[in-house]
């Protein structure tokens, strides 16, 4: 699993939970990227395009470990 995600698909049981609740109320961190907007990515041109980057290219406490952007420069 992806470091970034941390815990965030053992919230969710298939058999237990329903999918359209699962998919509505708990991946909020999957529609919502404004938590990832800080550091190199507060001021960036180009956040409205990659949003902060993938969930795997975050740290367990959210911050960016790399830019591709940066990294197209």
């Amino acid at each position: 699993m992806s470091r970034g995600l941390g815990d965030v698909y053992k919230r969710q049981n298939i058999y237990r939970d329903s999918f359209w609740d699962v998919w509505q109320n708990r991946f909020d961190k999957f529609r919502d990227r404004e938590w990832a907007r800080k550091g190199e990515c507060a001021d960036c041109k180009m956040w409205r395009f990659c949003l902060g980057g993938g969930m795997h290219l975050h740290d367990d406490q959210e911050h960016l470990m790399y830019c591709h952007y940066k990294r197209l420069q």
